[in-house]
This record gives structure tokens, sequence and C-alpha cells, in this order.
């Protein structure tokens, strides 16, 4: 109601603008200056119309969002054409005094007063408007605020908390020079994930860097022995354009912990690559344990290097008692949990974008030089000229678009994959579309099947361990999978792909256990092929008996 108002001001305020530009044109007697005035006038009435409804309408193309104003400006513009040609009209008209037109008795000075009132009003109503967003914006700091505090993780006491332990491993790598790369990472992702041949276990510069590396491998053992990690991330308010390179260690790390693993167990020490392994998955754990998006991919990638390496590691040769007793998987690590956290501070995320449109003070200094201050002047004055307008007519379509989106993924995040894969799908582009929302809003597709990929590998880990421990008291692997339950394991994992558990194959000869895996299908336990996609999330187990 208020933009309602705003534009019919808007309308008065032209109209009386083209009554006075009538007044002084009836002045005016010499024709080449009558032109000019006709000419400008008729430039600074309609030209602000014509490029604000163009600017609505590009937005509305462009990124939506923006048809109440664009209709609303439009049908103020057409109603100030409509009241402007009656004006014309009647300012054309003979008056009764010496044959003049009507526009010539008109007093200018009460039509210039008419016409400044009518600026002042209508500015009053814009700063209204304003000053209405800003309370919404104060309000919706609020609300993002208290959303990021609920999910910031609890404080834990430093003897408690794994993520003392990572910055004291990654600072003792980063401070040593044992490779000729400038960073140690670089050197063990060539190692681990080779672009060309496959991985070499026999490296000689390779066991030299693992050997040096002991203490650090075995500070890390530790950190995987804590219940908790929290990094000190001040989440309330939320920092806009956080990074978390911490992240970027945590995955470093990890491959350094596989890396090791691969390599103990092609020694045939299969305890120490499956406790590698199991600091690994406890370090993914803790990644998962920060509420971010980000923090939900790399754990979900950490997870998935530590899957391969599971493989690895079962490819090398039988486990033992020992050995498996070593891998400790954790059945209340979820990272579909951890996506729904990610969801709601990613919400909170993009609030706090939508909170930072205030304009830029020009001047905070009087004693800041002029030579210094003009380049933020002319920003300042750009910032105002786009931003205060889009606040008043644009913010709270916008605002409401991303809420809306973000609500329904944090819906869809509580529904099992298999069910919401299409309307995952669907969120590639959101519905309700604004300048902001198009710009934050990412694509939660893939973190929603990679959070189901995760699940699926962590469970499928459960399930061969289970496997093993049958085996290893049995002498063979269980024909089905209801065997293990419930002296190995309370039931079945479900599978995230499917309405029913993990599956069982037998293929060659060897014990297969899969997960339908993103493409939905039964396809007995295939690998995933990434070019196709098409296949299963697949663990071979080996043969039936040792």
């Amino acid at each position: 109601m208020g933009q309602i108002l705003f534009w019919l001001e808007a309308a008065v305020m032209s109209v009386l603008f083209v009554a006075l530009g009538l007044g002084i044109l009836s002045r005016v007697h010499r024709r080449g200056l009558r032109w000019l005035v006709r000419i400008v006038w008729g430039i600074l009435a309609f030209l602000p119309w014509l490029v604000t409804i163009g600017a609505f309408a590009a937005v509305e193309i462009w990124v939506g969002g923006a048809m109440a104003p664009l209709i609303s400006s439009s049908l103020a513009f057409a109603a100030f054409i409509a009241a402007s040609i009656v004006v014309i009209r009647r300012a054309r008209r003979p008056s009764a005094i010496d044959n003049i037109r009507i526009a010539a008795t008109w007093r200018l000075n009460r039509l210039a007063l008419a016409w400044v009132a009518a600026i002042l009003l209508t500015c009053t109503t814009f700063w209204n408007l304003d000053l209405a967003v800003r309370q919404e914006i104060a309000a919706l700091r609020v609300e993002a605020g208290a959303i990021a505090s609920s999910l910031a993780p609890p404080r834990i006491p430093e003897s408690q908390n794994a993520a003392v332990l990572y910055r004291q491993a990654w600072d003792i790598l980063d401070a040593r020079k044992d490779t000729p790369e400038k960073k140690w990472s670089v050197v063990v992702v060539k190692w681990l994930e080779p672009t060309k041949g496959e991985f070499k276990p026999d490296d000689e510069q390779m066991l030299d860097f693992l050997r040096k590396q002991g203490p650090v491998i075995d500070l890390l053992h530790k950190a995987a022995e804590l219940p908790g990690c929290n990094f000190e991330i001040q989440y309330n308010p939320y920092p806009v354009g956080l990074v978390l390179p911490q992240l970027g260690n945590m995955r470093s790390l990890s491959r350094l912990l596989c890396l090791s693993s691969r390599v103990a167990a092609h020694q045939g020490r299969m305890v120490d690559a499956m406790k590698d392994l199991n600091a690994a998955m406890a370090l993914a754990g803790h990644c998962s344990a920060e509420p971010t998006l980000m923090a939900s991919m790399v754990s979900c990638g950490i997870e998935d290097m530590a899957f391969g390496t599971f493989q690895y590691v079962l490819d090398q040769g039988a486990l033992t008692d020992d050995s498996i007793n070593a891998m400790r998987l954790h059945s209340s690590l979820s990272f579909n949990a951890a996506l729904r956290r990610s969801m709601r501070m990613e919400m909170a995320f993009g609030l706090s974008y939508f909170t930072m449109i205030e304009p830029s003070a020009a001047f905070t200094e009087a004693s800041i030089p002029v030579a210094v201050a003009a380049p933020d002047f002319m920003g300042d004055f750009l910032t105002r000229t786009v931003a205060v307008p889009y606040r008043v007519f644009l913010w709270g379509n916008d605002a409401a678009a991303y809420l809306q989106c973000m609500r329904r993924c944090e819906r869809l995040s509580v529904q099992p994959y298999y069910k919401s894969v299409q309307e995952w799908q669907m969120l590639q582009e959101p519905e309700s579309k604004g300048m902001l929302t198009k710009m934050i809003v990412p694509s939660f597709t893939h973190p929603a099947e990679n959070a189901a990929r995760a699940d699926a590998r962590h469970r499928l880990m459960q399930l061969g361990v289970a496997m093993w421990r049958y085996r290893l008291a049995e002498g063979a692997f269980p024909d089905d999978l209801g065997r293990l339950v419930p002296k190995y394991l309370p039931a079945i994992p479900v599978d995230p792909f499917s309405d029913g558990s993990l599956k069982l194959a037998r293929t060659d000869g060897k014990f297969i256990i899969y997960s339908l895996g993103p493409d939905l299908a039964d396809d007995g336990g295939m690998p995933y092929d990434k070019k196709s996609e098409k296949g299963d999330i697949s663990l071979i187990l080996g043969k039936a008996r040792p």
C-alpha cells in the first residue's frame, strides 16, 4: 500500500512539473527558445519514468522479483500521461483576457510551490518506506544471529578438543621442509591420487616422508580419540565472506592418513592400516561438527577417500581380529544430519547478506584528505543510487524468495534422498527469484547427493566390518545379511538410495555389498561409472572363505 501511495504522489509531482513547464513555455515568445524549453522539459518529465520502468523490466526479465514495482510504476506512469494530456489541452485553451492561452494566466510561483510541496511529500513517503524496510532488516539480522547461535558447536575443554591437536599437526607439517615441493599437501596429493598410472606403495621418497611424519600421525591418532572438535569460529554475527582455511588443512591431513594406511596395508601391517583409517574417519566426523555447507562437503570428501582406502586395504589381504578391533565406526555419524545443519547455517549466511543493504557514509572523519576520500565518496554515491531503491522496492520480495527457497531445502534435507531427488534437481534454479537470491543461492543438488553417498559408504564400511567379524568367527561370509543380526549388527543398515536395506551379491566367487547409488537402480553391485552415471556404490569383501 505504501508503494502505491508513493507512485501516485510521484505521478502528481510529475503532472505539476508539466504544468509548471507549460506556464513557463507560454511566457517564451522566441520560437527557437520555445522548442528548446519543450525538449528540455519533456526529457526532465518523462525520462525518469522511462528509466525507472526500464530498470524494473530488466530486473524482472533477468532475475525476477520486480513484477510488483513494475506494475505499480507502469500504472502510475499511465496515470501521469493521462493527466498530462488533460493539463496540456487545458493549457492551450484561449483565455477571456486579451485572447491569450490559459497557461499564460497561471501563477508560476504557486505552481512552483505546489511542485516543491509534492516533491517533499513524495520524499517523505519514500523515507517512510525505507524506514519500514530498515526495521525489517534489523529484525532479520536478529533472526540470522539466533539461527547461527543455535547451530554453533558447543564449547569444549581444551583437553577434549581435537581441534587443538589438528592445529598442532598441520603447524608441524607446515614448518618442515621434508619434500621438494613448497607445501607438503601438494606432494601428498600426487602420491595418493596420481594423475598418471596407479598408486605406487614402494616409492622411496614417499616412504621416507611417511617415516619422518610418524609423530604427526600419532598426534592425529590421539585427536581421533577425543569426543569433540571446535575451531572457535564466531558465527554470530555471521562473518560474511567467511573463509575456513582449517577445512583445507583437515582435508590434507586426511590424505596423509589415507596414504599412511595404504602403505601400511601393502606392507602387511593391517592393524596400523586400520588405525590410520579409523583416524581419517574420525577426522571426517570432526569436520561435520562445523555447521557450514563447505564443512559438510569436505567431510563427505574425506569419507570418499577413506572408503577408497578401506577397499584398498581389503584388497591387500585378509583381516584379523586385531585389525578389525582397531576399526571403530560410529553408527551415530550422519552426513545427512550434517547437511540439515549446514542448510540452516546457509540460511543464516544468506540472511546476513540481506541485512547488509545499508548505504555507507561518504565521509566518516573530517580529517580524511579530499584526494583520498573522493573515490570513497563516488563509491558511496553509486551505492546509495543502487542500494536505496533496491531496498525500498525489491528487497522484500527478494528476501521472501530466499527464505522460501532455503526453507524448502531444509524440508527436503529431512526426507530420504531417494524420495526427494527430483525436487532437489528442480532446485537447480529457484522458483522465486531475486537479485541477491540468484547470486547467493547455490545449487543444492550435489551437496544432497554427496551426503547420501557418504552415508551409503559409511554404512557399507560398518556392514563390511560386521561381515568380516562373522567370517573370522564362523569361517566364511554369510550368504544372508540377516545372519549378522543381532550378534554383529543391531540391524542391517538402510540404503539412502532406496526404501530398503543395503544388499549382498556374489560375483566371481567374491562377496559384494552395495547401495543402489544415485541412479536408484539395482545393478547387482556393479561399480558406479562416473561417465555413464550408472552402477552401484559397492564394497568388495573378498572370497567366501580364507
